[in-house]
């Protein structure tokens, strides 16, 4: 597998045929969709979870003080299910986002939220960058 960036078209046309493979990263993920204008509806989403998430661990902690147990169910049945939730939500979004709007696709590969690995025999005839040789 070769870290690459391709054009947008090539990368929709390879992902339809599951030629590649995408790596999300969560943190820029989330800049990205706080500022890109193509997500706005997801806005009001992410900040009721980023704070959330964190309010229901301190909740959590506060009952283990209180009531043990139900502070332990709390913080298990309810922070770490919602928190891995929240993560694959905004990781889906940012691959649907990007194979729809090209606009999308190139901010999140300039801002490090989408990485893309194809194999070397599935590039041939296709125009890329060989995203190894670049040091972040």
């Amino acid at each position: 597998m070769k870290l690459v960036v391709l054009d947008h078209a090539d990368w929709v046309m390879l992902n339809r045929q599951n030629k590649v493979s995408n790596s999300v990263n969560f943190n820029n993920s989330i800049v990205l969709m706080r500022s890109h204008p193509a997500t706005k509806n997801w806005r009001p989403a992410i900040s009721f979870f980023s704070t959330l998430i964190p309010l229901a661990i301190v909740g959590s902690v506060i009952l283990i003080f209180a009531f043990w147990w139900l502070g332990l169910l709390l913080l298990f049945l309810s922070a770490v299910p919602l928190r891995k939730a929240y993560k694959t939500e905004i990781m889906r979004e940012v691959l649907l986002s990007s194979e729809a709007n090209p606009n999308f696709y190139t901010q999140a590969l300039e801002i490090g939220a989408l990485f893309t690995s194809v194999k070397e025999e599935d590039l041939v005839g296709i125009a890329y960058i060989d995203k190894s040789v670049f040091r972040y």
